[in-house]
């Protein structure tokens, strides 16, 4: 049945304010974790509804998050900023069952502000140390993709564990995406080459294969995705995120190959 069409008692001004407070949090929590676009406004229209609103209008970019709730003839409007870029799925899917207990009747605004706070608190599924294993295993199998053998794929765990590492360490300084990107490339290329030169491996193929790990396919995949279903702002500006990080990747290569003494044309 359409929300619309619903009738539901008036919420009043107050009312209304919290309603729009919550949803627009949920959003936030989902724009912050990677969630694509329609995503973020499905669930902020779903939870206000839910609550009580008759409809919400939203408009959401990677940066901020303007939306308005209604409730017979009343609205209020509200603008949040997306203060920080990255991904966590874990939380894209509490708030997506989140949402689904409010909407069955189970849970009320104050159970959900308080659910919000827990999510906003909880630390990520899984923990630095394990996620930089996992981002070694990976580009080593890169690397056994790019032609390369067990040498070179050793060789390309130790440099992109390391620098997956040294980015978690760097996330806490604040320094910003391209700036940590960086960083992190240059250092997976030095230590993927010293590393090659121990192991006796080919230093070209750890040197691509130990840097994919920050290549930003969730917001290349997004920005695609924000194209296609017409939400044009926040698919070139998710776009032109993946361009920079992108980028900066070139420039810790670049970097790497000048410290290493490796000629660059």
């Amino acid at each position: 049945m359409n929300d619309a069409a619903v009738e539901k008692p008036p919420l009043g001004m107050d009312g209304l304010r919290e309603v729009l407070a919550t949803a627009i949090r949920a959003g936030q929590l989902m724009a912050e974790s990677g969630a694509a676009t329609f995503r973020v406004e499905e669930v902020m229209h779903r939870l206000g509804t839910a609550l009580g609103a008759d409809w919400m209008d939203i408009y959401v970019t990677p940066t901020g998050i303007i939306a308005m709730a209604t409730s017979h003839g009343e609205h209020r409007t509200r603008v949040m900023r997306v203060s920080s870029l990255a991904v966590n799925f874990d939380r894209v899917h509490a708030i997506y069952l989140l949402v689904a207990r409010v909407q069955s009747g189970e849970l009320g605004l104050s159970e959900v502000n308080a659910a919000l706070d827990r999510l906003a608190a909880r630390p990520r599924l899984y923990s630095a140390n394990v996620t930089a294993m996992m981002a070694g295993i990976s580009c080593g199998c890169f690397a056994l993709v790019l032609r390369g053998g067990w040498h070179e794929a050793a060789a390309t765990l130790i440099a992109a564990a390391a620098a997956q590492r040294l980015r978690a360490a760097l996330h806490h300084f604040r320094l910003g995406p391209a700036i940590t990107t960086l960083i992190c490339a240059a250092s997976a290329a030095i230590l993927g080459m010293q590393t090659s030169r121990f192991l006796a491996a080919k230093p070209e193929t750890v040197l691509l294969a130990s840097v994919l790990f920050l290549v930003p396919g969730v917001f290349l995949v997004g920005s695609i995705s924000d194209l296609i279903s017409g939400n044009l702002i926040s698919g070139v500006a998710r776009g032109a995120y993946a361009v920079l990080v992108t980028g900066a990747i070139g420039a810790g290569l670049w970097i790497a190959l000048l410290t290493m003494g490796v000629p660059v044309p």
